[in-house]
């Protein structure tokens, strides 16, 4: 009798515990698409914002090449978000002088291609180019970073 009272008492007790655990996991899940929901929000009244502020009689094409500039500026803002995080995982999984070494190389390849954007072989790195692997190649997150910059594997 007692015996069964003990484990009427256990299985009350973990249903109350899983009860809580789940009813944490709404909270967060909750939390989480509020989270989500704001910055959407954001975006959006930042992008209506924009277009509050156009002059009156813009004609249909200046809205257009506006519309182009915005979306534009929407998508280097995600470049640079997806450069910074790559950046910041190569800073966890290398060491500082392997990270130092890969964002010098990075920079000799964006330099590259700012100083002639019409040369296509500056667009282009062989994976098997010796400072490439020796710098970015070889580390994990280096080809995440190397896309983030706009750079894409190719195989030949």
């Amino acid at each position: 009798e007692e015996e069964r009272a003990v484990r009427e008492a256990a299985a009350e007790a973990e249903k109350r515990l899983a009860d809580e655990v789940e009813r944490q996991a709404t909270k967060a899940r909750l939390a989480e698409a509020a989270a989500a929901q704001a910055e959407e929000d954001r975006r959006v009244g930042a992008f209506e914002a924009k277009y509050q502020k156009l002059p009156v009689g813009m004609d249909s094409e200046a809205i257009l090449d506006l519309n182009v500039a915005l979306r534009m500026e929407e998508a280097a803002a995600r470049q640079r978000a997806d450069v910074e995080s790559s950046v910041e995982a190569l800073r966890f999984c290398c060491s500082r002088d392997e990270l130092r070494l890969a964002l010098r190389a990075m920079l000799i390849y964006v330099g590259q291609i700012l100083r002639d954007p019409v040369d296509p072989n500056t667009r282009k790195i062989r994976s098997a180019n010796t400072h490439f692997v020796q710098n970015i190649g070889r580390l994990e997150g280096g080809a995440a970073l190397m896309q983030a910059l706009g750079f894409e594997a190719q195989l030949m």
